[in-house]
C-alpha cells in the first residue's frame, strides 16, 4: 500500500528516496489509523534509518500510529520515540520446542525432541530446519562432526530432493539473491515461474511469493546462502554474467538509476572487473550524496578490489586506473571520517600501498590526508599529526591552493586535540585566513566552520571565552543555515566550552541541538559524543543522578566503540565524580584510563584524572599526600596552558584543606580561585569559591 502511495510523477532515480517515501507514509497515514511493521531491522543501512528517523520525527506523536521493528541482534534506531517498548523474544523452551517438533515431525520421541532442543537452542527456523533433515537423513542429523555446519546440510539434504527441473530454478534465483524479482528470473532463466512450479517449491519450503508484487522471497537467508555456496564455480559466473546483461537491457530505456548497486555486485561475481568498478564507482557516488555512508563504503571496497586485482605492480599506471584510484580514496574517505571506525584502518592502508606501487604522488598524497583525517576521528591525534605531515610535505600549494589550506586546518585540529596549543593556534589561524579570503559571498563554508570551532574550542580550555565565543559565531554565519553534519560537531564542540565556562543551561541546549542534528546525518559517533556533553551539562546544573547515570552509561559506550576522540576529558570527569561520590575503586580506573589519554597526546582529561588521586588521597586512599597531586594537576593545566584548570586547582586545594581542617589554607586557596575564576568570567565556579570563603560550604561537592 505504501509503494502503492509513491508519487506516480515520481519515477527519477530518487523515486525511492527518503523523503518520497516518508510523504507516501504520510499519504497512507492520512487515510487512517496505521501500523507500519519493519522486519529484520538487523539489516537495515543507514539510508533506512533515514527513512525511520523522518517518519519518527514527523508521525509518531500521532496516537493513530505505531511502528514495530523486528530484528535479531543489531543497531537499534538513531532516535526513539519517548513511548518505544521493547520486547525481548526469548528462544523456546522445551515445552514450547516440543509443541513445535510434534506439529513438524509426529513420530518423534522424546530423546529425538530433546536432541533437536538442545542443537537448535530453542530457534524456530532452525527447529524447522533440523526436524526436515530428521526426515531426510536421521544419522546426519545426530553426527557431532556435521553439527557446526549442519544448517547448511540440512538446506543441501532437501535440496537434492527436489527435481533437476526445480533445482535449476532455485540456483538461478540464489544467484538473483534473496528477493527475485519475477521480471529478473524470466530474462535469466528464459521461462517463468509457472503458479504450479511456485507450489511445489513453497511445498519444498524454499521460495515463496514476496510481500512485493511480482516477487520472490527464499524462505530465510541462510537458506539462499546455503543453496547458492553449492552452485558450481563456473556455472555461478555464467549466470551473474547472465544477470548483469538483463539489468543492464532493463535499465536502457530509464538509464541505470537504482540498478546500479545490483550491476556492481553482480559483475563483481561475474568477474568482469572493468564493468564492475564502473558501477562500484557511480554507486558508492549515489549512495554517497543519499547519505548511506556504509553502502557507500561497501561500494568502494568493491570498486577498490576491482582496481586492485586489474593493476599490475609496475609504473606509471593507465591514467584511467590513476584517476579511479584517486576517486575511490577520496569518496572512501568522506564515508569514514563522519563515523569512524577502526575496522576502516585495513581499507586504508590497502589504498596508501596501492598508491604507492602506483607511483602516483597524488594518489599517496589523498590516502595520506583522508588516513590523519580519519586517525583525528577515532582519536589518534600523533599519528594523525604524522601522516598529514607527510601528505603536506608533497604538496605544492601554489597548485593546489584549497588542499594546502585544507591540510593546515587539519593540523591545528590535530594539535588541538594533541593539546599542542601553540602549534595548533598557528596552524588553524592560517587556515581560517586562507578560507576566508577563498570563501565566495552566500556560500556555506563548512571546513571553515568546523576551524573556526575547534579553534574556539582551544580558546575556551585556554580561558579566553570572549574569543572563543566569538569563533563559534562565526563558524554558524561561515555555515549558511547548511545542515550538515559538520553543524552537529560544532554545536557540540561550543556545548564543551559552555561547560568550561559553567554556563550549564545553555550547554544542554546546544548539546540537544547537536544530538538532534547528528541524528539528521546519521552520525552515530557525533550524536553520542553530544548525548554525554548533554547529561554531564544537566548533572552539572540540577544534580540530577539520573543524568549523571546517563553520562556515564554513554562514555562507557564511547569507551568501548575504541573511538578516542577527546575522550580525555570524559575520563577525566568521571574520574573525578566517583571520587566525589566515594567510589574510590572506579575512579581510580578512569584516572588509570585519563592517564594512559594523556600518553597518547590527549591531555584533556589529566588534570581532573590528578585531582581525583588527591581527593583519594585525602580519604588516606594513596601512598601520597593530596599536595604531591594537586603539584602533578598545576603541571597538567601549565601543559595544556589552561588557567581555567589551573583555578580548579586552586578550588580543590580549598575544598580539601577545608576537609584536613586547615581554615587557612582553605581561604588562602579559595580566594585564589575566586580571583582566577572571576578574571577567566566563570561566575558559577567564583560563587562557589565565594560560598567556601563565607562559611565553608561546598567543601565535598558531587561535581
Amino acid at each position: 500500500q505504501i509503494v502503492a502511495a509513491l508519487d506516480p510523477g515520481d519515477d527519477g532515480p530518487n523515486a525511492y528516496g527518503a523523503d518520497s517515501l516518508v510523504a507516501a507514509i504520510e499519504r497512507q497515514h492520512g487515510a487512517g489509523p496505521l501500523l507500519l511493521a519493519i522486519d529484520d531491522w538487523q539489516w537495515a543501512d543507514d539510508a533506512s534509518r533515514q527513512v525511520l528517523d523522518l517518519v519518527m520525527a514527523r508521525l509518531t506523536a500521532s496516537d493513530a500510529m505505531r511502528i514495530v521493528l523486528v530484528s535479531r541482534d543489531g543497531p537499534a534506531p538513531r532516535t526513539l520515540p519517548a513511548a518505544t517498548r521493547r520486547v525481548a523474544l526469548a528462544t523456546l523452551s522445551v515445552a514450547e520446542s516440543s509443541g513445535v517438533i510434534a506439529a513438524l515431525l509426529p513420530q518423534a520421541d522424546t530423546v529425538t525432541t530433546s536432541h533437536i532442543h538442545t542443537a537448535t537452542g530453542g530457534s524456530p527456523l532452525l527447529i524447522e530446519e533440523m526436524c526436515h533433515i530428521w526426515r531426510s537423513n536421521s544419522a546426519l542429523a545426530t553426527d557431532p562432526a556435521a553439527r557446526g555446519s549442519w544448517f547448511d546440510l540440512a538446506v543441501q539434504a532437501r535440496f537434492a530432493q527436489v527435481s533437476q527441473a526445480d533445482a535449476q530454478v532455485l540456483r538461478i534465483a540464489s544467484v538473483i539473491g534473496y528477493i527475485v524479482p519475477a521480471w529478473l528470473y524470466s530474462a535469466v532463466a528464459g521461462e517463468t515461474i509457472t503458479p504450479a512450479l511456485l507450489d511445489r517449491l513453497v511445498a519444498a519450503d524454499f521460495l515463496f511469493p514476496s510481500e512485493f508484487s511480482e516477487t520472490l522471497r527464499f524462505k530465510h537467508g541462510l537458506t539462499r546462502d546455503a543453496i547458492y555456496a553449492g552452485i558450481d564455480r563456473r556455472e555461478r559466473i555464467a549466470l551473474h554474467d547472465r544477470v548483469v546483461s538483463a539489468l543492464e537491457k532493463r535499465a536502457q530505456p530509464t538509464g541505470q538509476g537504482e540498478l546500479v548497486a545490483a550491476l556492481a555486485w553482480h559483475s563483481s561475481a561475474s568477474g568482469d572487473r572493468v564493468r564492475a568498478l564502473d558501477y562500484a564507482l557511480r554507486a558508492a557516488d549515489i549512495t554517497l550524496a543519499a547519505g548511506a555512508l556504509d553502502r557507500a563504503r561497501a561500494h568502494c571496497l568493491i570498486a577498490f578490489d576491482q582496481l586492485d586485482a586489474k593493476l599490475v605492480d609496475r609504473a606509471p599506471q593507465p591514467t584511467g586506473d590513476v584517476a579511479s584510484l584517486r576517486r575511490i580514496i577520496k569518496a572512501f574517505g568522506r564515508t569514514s571520517v563522519i563515523d569512524p571506525a577502526r575496522a576502516n584502518d585495513h581499507a586504508f592502508e590497502r589504498m596508501r600501498e596501492r598508491a604507492e606501487r602506483s607511483g602516483d604522488l597524488e594518489s599517496t598524497t589523498l590516502a595520506n590526508y583522508w588516513m590523519g583525517a580519519h586517525d583525528y576521528g577515532l582519536g589518534e591525534p600523533r599519528r594523525s599529526l604524522a601522516r598529514l605531515r607527510t601528505a603536506q610535505a608533497t604538496v605544492d600549494p601554489a597548485q593546489a591552493r584549497g588542499f594546502a589550506a585544507q591540510l593546515l586546518a587539519n593540523l591545528g585540529q590535530s594539535s588541538a586535540i594533541a593539546c599542542r596549543y601553540d602549534d595548533a593556534l598557528d596552524f588553524m589561524d592560517e587556515a581560517i585566513v586562507r578560507k576566508g579570503a577563498a570563501a565566495k559571498p552566500g556560500r556555506p563554508e563548512p571546513s571553515l566552520a568546523y576551524c573556526l570551532s575547534s579553534r574556539g574550542l582551544v580558546r575556551a580550555d585556554m580561558g579566553s571565552f570572549t574569543m572563543a565565543h566569538e569563533d563559534f559565531d562565526a563558524a554558524i554565519v561561515a555555515m549558511q543555515g547548511h545542515d550538515e553534519p559538520i553543524v552537529a560537531s560544532v554545536t557540540a564542540q561550543r556545548a564543551l566550552a559552555l561547560i568550561y565556562q559553567g554556563r550549564y543551561g545553555e550547554a544542554v541546549a546546544s548539546a540537544e541541538f547537536a544530538i538532534e542534528r547528528a541524528g539528521r546525518a546519521r552520525a552515530t559517533y557525533l550524536q553520542q559524543a553530544a548525548r554525554v556533553l548533554c547529561d554531564y551539562a544537566a548533572w552539572c546544573r540540577d544534580d540530577d543522578t539520573a543524568a549523571f547515570d546517563r553520562f556515564a552509561e554513554t562514555a562507557l559506550h564511547l569507551h568501548l566503540s575504541e573511538r578516542f576522540q577527546r575522550i580525555g576529558f570524559k575520563y577525566g570527569w568521571l574520574a573525578e565524580a566517583m571520587a566525589a561520590r566515594g567510589e574510590s575503586a572506579m575512579s581510580r580506573q578512569f584516572v588509570l584510563l585519563a592517564l594512559r589519554r594523556a600518553l597518547k597526546g590527549d591531555r584533556l582529561g589529566e588534570a581532573s584524572a590528578v585531582r581525583a588521586m588527591a581527593r583519594l588521597a585525602a580519604d588516606g586512599a594513596s601512598r601520597h599526600g593530596p599536595d604531591h597531586y594537586l603539584r602533578l594537576a598545576d603541571r597538567a593545566a601549565a601543559r595544556r596552558r589552561s588557567p581555567r584548570e589551573a583555578a580548579l586547582n586552586r578550588l580543590c586545594e580549598a575544598q580539601l584543606a577545608i576537609i584536613g581542617d586547615d581554615p587557612a589554607a582553605a581561604s588562602r586557596s579559595a580566594a585564589a580561585a575566586h580571583r582566577a575564576f572571576a578574571a577567566l568570567d566563570m561566575p558559577v565556579h567564583a560563587a562557589r569559591a565565594t560560598a567556601l570563603l563565607a562559611d565553608g560550604s561546598g567543601a565535598t561537592p558531587s561535581r
